[in-house]
């Protein structure tokens, strides 16, 4: 979560479940690049990841780090 890129993914999926392709749209990183971190969070715990038909969606998963994800969301991104 140092990574800025990474955080942004992170606050993205605390708002809801998204496909590569959607996360591409919001975060400014090449398709490939965005591959990378992804296995990051999941070998963390933070992410996992399901098939919807030939496309993989992925979530926050349930626990410490959505809390924490939270807190910081509500402290970087307060309006």
């Amino acid at each position: 979560l140092a990574n800025e890129q990474r955080l942004s993914i992170c606050f993205l999926l605390l708002e809801r479940e998204r496909t590569v392709s959607e996360l591409n749209e919001a975060v400014d990183l090449s398709q490939s690049a965005l591959s990378q971190p992804l296995p990051v969070h999941r070998a963390a715990g933070e992410v996992a990841r399901d098939r919807d038909g030939q496309r993989m969606r992925y979530r926050l998963t349930r626990g410490p780090a959505i809390a924490v994800i939270g807190a910081l969301h509500a402290s970087y991104c307060a309006d």
